[in-house]
């Protein structure tokens, strides 16, 4: 039993922490943050929930599976640290894609894409062992 105060505090917390994550994720390039730090943020803020509702009401509202977005995002990271390979670069090259989009053109690093692979991997990873450490199977 957790009191009405945790309750509402852990809504509004679930929003903007991970609002804060996304936030961390995208700064990295600029300033301290990144995937890891941004995965270890959002996993956080999940990880209040279990704590708050407890497992039963937070496995029944988000039926997600940690192992799958551990797996994507490692999938995701890993070919992109790879893709500098098929341009004759080394691994783990920048690369910057331009596109040209009807408001103008948009510029993306292959880093930010690796770093959303690392923000998935890190989120699954951390959930998973919370989730194996609670008793209950990680990959069912």
């Amino acid at each position: 039993m957790t009191s009405v105060v945790a309750r509402v505090v852990a809504g509004a917390v679930l929003y903007i922490g991970t609002l804060f994550s996304v936030t961390l994720l995208f700064a990295g390039h600029y300033e301290p943050g990144g995937g890891f730090i941004g995965g270890v943020m959002a996993a956080s803020v999940l990880a209040m929930l279990y704590i708050i509702f407890g497992k039963s009401y937070v496995e029944s509202r988000f039926r997600i599976d940690y192992f799958l977005i551990a797996t994507v995002g490692l999938l995701i990271s890993s070919a992109v640290a790879l893709l500098p390979v098929f341009f004759g670069k080394p691994i783990l090259t920048n690369i910057l894609f331009v596109l040209s989009l009807p408001f103008g053109e948009f510029k993306l690093a292959s880093s930010t894409i690796f770093d959303i692979g690392v923000y998935f991997t890190v989120i699954g990873v951390i959930l998973s062992v919370l989730k194996s450490a609670s008793g209950s199977e990680v990959h069912e």
